[in-house]
């Protein structure tokens, strides 16, 4: 019996602290907006998948798609594209609403 887990107290220096609020920032503003639901083909394959992403618009989504959480890099355009955008009836679940592009 017993305590199975041990827990330890973590020290992280000021650097850490704030590079973990800057990640919590960006990840926050990363989210801001409207949910949109992505139907993504994978340009190498016939593999397609489902997104859900945020903006103030189908085009701001689309690019945080493509741009990402760093903003920044171009293999996600050059291996993936965008073929169906839908609303998004239910954040929890990812359900498609009305049927946009």
């Amino acid at each position: 019996m017993g305590n199975d887990f041990i827990f330890k107290k973590t020290i992280l220096s000021k650097e850490q602290i704030s590079a973990q609020r800057n990640a919590r920032r960006r990840w926050e503003e990363h989210r801001t907006g409207k949910p949109y639901v992505l139907h993504i083909l994978n340009r190498t394959s016939d593999h397609s998948f489902r997104v859900q992403e945020y903006g103030k618009n189908i085009f701001q989504a689309v690019r945080r798609y493509y741009k990402g959480l760093e903003n920044s890099g171009n293999w996600v355009w050059k291996c993936t594209k965008v073929i169906k955008v839908f609303e998004c009836s239910c954040e929890a679940t990812c359900q498609e609403g009305k049927r946009l592009i």
